[in-house]
């Protein structure tokens, strides 16, 4: 008699569990997908590897009507990046 009682708080946690591994694995699917676009969109921006280049695209961003700050930072990194390895010179 007890054991259909004992059985009913094990099937109701493993239901939990289950919902929340499919949880889990949703939003593990959902943060792959999304740092592939976030590589992508690097490796297309990467394209732009000069100052100038990069100011140029930049000011573009800026007068673009969508919200851009992804594509900013990307950029603003590259930048950065292209300073660190020419000693802070900006050849424009």
């Amino acid at each position: 008699m007890n054991a259909p009682l004992a059985s009913r708080p094990a099937r109701a946690t493993r239901a939990r569990e289950a919902g929340l591994w499919t949880t889990f694995r949703t939003e593990a699917r959902a943060h792959r997908a999304a740092r592939a676009e976030h590589k992508k969109l690097q490796a297309e921006l990467a394209a732009y590897d000069t100052p100038s280049a990069i100011n140029d695209l930049l000011a573009m961003v800026d007068r673009a009507d969508e919200p851009a700050a992804e594509v900013r930072a990307i950029l603003t990194h590259n930048l950065v990046e292209y300073q660190r390895h020419h000693g802070g010179r900006v050849a424009c």
